[in-house]
């Protein structure tokens, strides 16, 4: 995406690229037109180019909304409610991000008829295995079974049970494989963070063998610090959903 975006042309100087193929051959100096990839602000400046595109006088009013709030970088993630809006939406996604340059790819859907409009070059890999018989697509570090339409989780745990020394590093290396951004199982990874909250209460060396002196049910004596399942969804919700929070001393918990 950074490649289709120009930098102004008085701040194509700060850009400049110094190069030769042969240390006999004298410096060339060129100066690159585009967005640099890696560069502080190049994620900011390439997001701000989608957002003036979305603001184009000629661009209809759903899709700059849906450009502004469900794009991650060059990830568009957005859905309606009907094949028909859906339809729509894509037909109208394609037709303003080409007016740009920027040609959308790797689709995927949980309707095989939308992705029956698209050219084959233009169709996503689905085919990243999860288990050994399912196949999910992989979105911003989340599994997504668009068969199903469900979000999948997997988690790859060490048997601490045939582990005589379990340091606090090896526990914090797995507690930090549990990628949740959206809390989908959040009751099963308070469980992990709560251990790991204990672990630096008592003081224990990166490479100490975690023993407390009163063991706990969170504590790290009582097994593998991984307590989510290896494998579960989140169905999607077809009725009205209701909301009940309630804390306690440790942690607070949000049901829907």
């Amino acid at each position: 995406m950074y490649r289709q975006f120009w930098v102004a042309d008085e701040h194509r100087t700060f850009q400049r690229i110094l190069w030769r193929t042969d240390p006999q051959e004298n410096i060339r100096i060129f100066q690159l037109k585009t967005i640099t990839y890696g560069t502080v602000p190049a994620s900011f400046m390439a997001t701000g180019c989608l957002h003036k595109l979305a603001e184009s006088q000629d661009v209809d009013p759903v899709i700059s909304e849906v450009i502004k709030r469900d794009f991650y970088m060059d990830d568009f993630l957005g859905g309606t409610s009907s094949y028909e809006a859906a339809s729509q939406l894509r037909d109208g996604l394609i037709k303003t991000m080409l007016s740009a340059g920027l040609e959308l790819r790797k689709w995927t859907s949980n309707n095989i008829n939308l992705i029956k409009g698209i050219s084959n070059n233009q169709e996503g890999n689905k085919t990243i295995p999860i288990s050994d018989d399912n196949a999910i697509t992989k979105v911003l570090g989340l599994f997504w079974n668009s068969d199903i339409d469900a979000f999948q989780f997997e988690v790859k745990a060490n048997n601490f049970k045939f582990i005589n020394h379990i340091p606090k590093r090896l526990i914090l290396s797995e507690i930090a494989c549990l990628f949740d951004p959206l809390g989908l199982v959040g009751p099963a990874i308070i469980q992990a963070k709560l251990m790991l909250q204990q672990l630096w209460r008592l003081k224990i060396q990166w490479d100490d063998r975690c023993i407390p002196s009163s063991p706990t049910p969170n504590s790290p004596t009582s097994g593998s610090p991984t307590p989510s399942s290896p494998k579960s969804s989140s169905p999607t919700p077809s009725s009205p959903t209701h909301n009940l929070t309630t804390p306690n001393l440790k942690k607070y918990s949000s049901v829907i």
